[in-house]
Order: structure tokens, then C-alpha cells, then sequence
């Protein structure tokens, strides 16, 4: 690791440290698992301390459990069995953190409830780690087609001038940050640049590509559509590469397969009951444009993603259509879900998935600029976005923005309000 890899990954472990921090000294919130993260991680305490591997006792552990209003445990009347309409894939990433919590909390003979705040804050943190790790893999990614302080330009700005930062620690227990860093990883490995032969993808990239995909697929199964990435390994016949994929793509997702089968009887199931895809009305506009929750209002620096666009395509020219396919595709389907805003959020916190892919964007464009104006007027332009970003996220914390049904009156109205 270079010298400037580790400033880099100090500075955002430092940054994301204070501000995690911040959050519960100043009680903004109360316990990282709370709403959808209950339901991730519910699994855990479920395997680990009570046994209850049918998941038929919650409501005697599971805090707040019948005051959700989406819970994420109900029951099956065809098999007589609860379900978790949540995927295996947060849980199993942040086992290790809740095993290290569990460690310490009988070394000191603290109550072993898998709720404690030792408990809550190690896996708390454990997001912080996987964000770093995703930054780690785009780092390295970057370092192939970008000079060093495009790189840095590029990963400061999906820290700070968007909503990463927030979902690492405010909200760190949802699943973006998890799908963000497995997405990563499977960019880097995914990557042909300066192997001897171009055409194909070694074993070990083959089957770490296999694993993150299978990863993606139990955090978010709808991430699966990232698969399109594959395609070029297709076109050129390159069957070895792809078989390795599917293998330990297979292996990967098999406790999951089961799972569903133990429950419902089938291998394969649509978990989230009473939810589902408006694919003939899509709010494709409010997606991205919208006050409540468009990207582009709450995370403009993606803006100059569109100067990137030709710069990318002669970076990518294998990967450049599958990635626009995967970009439309992501983009039609959270428009199509039948709450678009995906309820109580900073921004549009589904994008967090595809961050990866927009960033190469973002990237190029950020190079375009370089070259323009050099690289201390693109800091002090960059910082626009930054501080924007930085503020709406403090307002946000303390409530001043509103978690959901946000308007213009209101983000007018409060403009110039940054403490409560």
C-alpha cells in the first residue's frame, strides 16, 4: 500500500470515525439497529443466542418487533413458518463484528442479549470497515485510468458531496454501504486492464467475481442485474471465466436457496409480502430530479458524471454499453418500486448501490475538468458540492430536513438554518 493509499483510507477512516461519533453523543439517534436493520440483522442474535433458527420467537428478543410498521418478520399461512422477508447477505458480512461484540461482552460478563449497546456499536461500526473496503477496491480501480489527484478528487467527492458518508454511520446498518462495497470489489476483479491476456479473467478473479456476485445477490437480490457486467466475458466466448462465476456464484447463494425452501417449500421466493413493482408507471423524473428524493437534487456532483461520459467510453470500451445497460436498468426498476422514495432516507439512498459504476463517470468527468481549469480551481469547485452535501446531511440529522416528504418550501425555508 502506497503512502498516498494510506493517507487517503486514514483520512476517510478518521472523517467517518468523528462523525459516528458525533451522532450518538449527541443522541441524533438512538442505536444503529433500528427499522430495516433490525430485520438484517435479526439473524444473528436468532442463530447465535436463542436457537431459534425458525426465527418463531422474535417477539421476545426482537426490539420494537410489533411496533414496526413494516415488520420484517411475518408469518407464512402456507407452510405455518415465520420468514424474514430479508435477505442472508448483511448479516453474514457483519457476523464477524457481532461475534467480536458477543466476545466482549463475555469477557466482561455483560448481558448476552445481542442488543446491548456493545453489541449495536460493533456492528455499528462494522459498515465503516466495508465502506472503507469499497473505497479501497475503487482506489485501486482508479489507479489504472485516472492520475492521483483525479483519484483523490473522485473518492473525496463520493465521501463528502453525496450521501456515502451518512449511510456509514447514521444509518449505517442499511444494506447500500454493504451492496456499495461488494460492487466494488466485483469492478476491480471484473477488470481486464494489464492482465497478459485480456480476453479472459484468471481463476482467482474468476472465483472472488463469483463470490462478490453471490454476495451482491444475498445482500439485495435485485442487485443481481449487475450481472449484465458479465456480458463481454460472453461476447468473447470466454466460457472457463464464466463457468468459474457461476460455480462459486452457486455456492455462495446456497443457504440462501435453502432457507427459502426450509420455509415456503420453494427454492425461490419474493420474500417482501405485500410489496412489489408499479413496471407500467415508473417515477422516473421524481427519481432523479424530484426535492423529496431525485439524486441529482440531493447529490449534484453527479452532474459532471455527464462530461465523462465520452472520456469513459474510450477507458471502457468493453464494459461502457453494459454499464449504461446496468445504469438504465437500476434506474427503471427503484423508479417502478411501488414506494419510489424508498420512505425515511438522506437523498436517494437506493443509488448507493450503483455509486461504483456512477463514480467511473463522475471520474472522467472530474478529469475533464482537470484539464480545463487544473487542479486547485476543481478543489475550490468541488467544495461547492461538499459543503452543500455536508450541510443538508447535519440539517438532516438533527431533523431540521425532514426524513421523508421533504419540499422546496421546506428546504427553502430552512436554507440558512444549520442548528435546531
Amino acid at each position: 500500500m502506497n503512502k498516498k493509499v494510506f493517507c487517503f483510507l486514514s483520512f476517510a477512516f478518521l472523517t467517518l470515525l468523528i462523525g459516528y461519533f458525533i451522532i450518538y453523543k449527541n443522541k441524533f439517534v438512538k442505536n444503529p439497529i433500528r427499522a430495516d436493520a433490525a430485520g438484517y440483522y435479526s439473524y444473528l442474535p436468532a442463530f447465535f443466542i436463542y436457537k431459534d433458527f425458525g426465527l418463531s420467537k422474535t417477539d421476545l428478543y426482537l426490539p420494537d418487533a410489533k411496533s414496526l410498521k413494516y415488520p420484517a418478520i411475518y408469518y407464512l399461512n402456507e407452510t405455518g413458518k415465520n420468514i424474514n422477508k430479508y435477505s442472508l447477505g448483511v448479516a453474514l458480512l457483519i457476523s464477524p463484528f457481532f461475534l467480536l461484540g458477543h466476545l466482549v461482552s463475555l469477557a466482561f460478563s455483560l448481558p448476552l442479549t445481542g442488543y446491548t449497546m456493545i453489541y449495536q456499536h460493533f456492528v455499528g461500526l462494522g459498515a465503516i470497515f466495508y465502506l472503507l473496503l469499497g473505497l479501497f477496491f475503487l482506489l485501486k480501480l482508479y489507479q489504472k485510468y485516472y492520475s492521483k489527484n483525479v483519484v483523490v478528487l473522485t473518492l473525496v467527492s463520493l465521501l463528502l458531496a453525496t450521501n456515502l458518508f451518512h449511510y456509514a454511520t447514521f444509518d449505517s446498518l442499511m444494506s447500500h454501504v454493504f451492496s456499495f462495497s461488494l460492487i466494488s470489489g466485483f469492478l476491480y476483479f471484473l477488470d481486464n486492464k494489464n492482465k497478459k491476456n485480456p480476453k479472459e479473467l484468471n481463476l482467482k478473479n474468476s472465483i472472488l467475481g463469483g463470490i462478490l456476485l453471490g454476495l451482491i445477490f444475498l445482500v439485495r437480490n435485485s442487485n443481481l442485474i449487475i450481472g449484465l457486467l458479465l456480458f463481454p466475458l460472453i461476447k468473447k466466448k470466454n466460457f472457463k471465466s464464466l463457468l468459474f462465476i457461476l460455480f462459486s456464484f452457486l455456492i455462495v447463494c446456497l443457504p440462501q436457496f435453502l432457507y427459502w425452501h426450509y420455509v415456503s417449500g420453494s427454492f425461490f421466493l419474493f420474500s417482501y409480502k405485500g410489496e412489489g413493482f408499479n413496471f407500467l408507471s415508473p417515477k422516473i423524473f421524481k427519481t432523479l430530479f424530484s426535492v423529496r428524493k431525485g439524486l441529482f437534487f440531493w447529490a449534484p456532483v453527479f452532474f459532471l458524471g455527464l462530461l465523462g461520459i465520452k472520456g469513459l467510453k474510450e477507458k471502457f470500451k468493453a464494459l461502457f454499453f453494459p454499464f449504461l445497460g446496468v445504469i438504465f436498468l437500476f434506474i427503471y426498476l427503484i423508479s417502478s418500486w411501488y414506494d419510489w422514495s424508498f420512505g425515511a432516507s438522506f437523498g436517494n439512498r437506493a443509488f448507493i448501490d450503483i455509486y461504483p459504476i456512477l463514480s467511473l463517470f463522475l471520474g472522467s468527468g472530474l478529469e475533464r475538468i482537470v484539464e480545463k481549469i487544473g487542479d486547485k480551481k476543481t478543489w475550490v469547485f468541488l467544495s461547492f458540492f461538499i459543503i452543500l452535501n455536508l450541510t443538508n446531511m447535519f440539517k438532516y440529522w438533527q431533523r431540521i430536513l425532514p426524513y421523508d416528504q421533504v419540499s422546496l418550501e421546506i428546504y427553502l425555508k430552512n436554507l440558512f438554518v444549520l442548528i435546531k
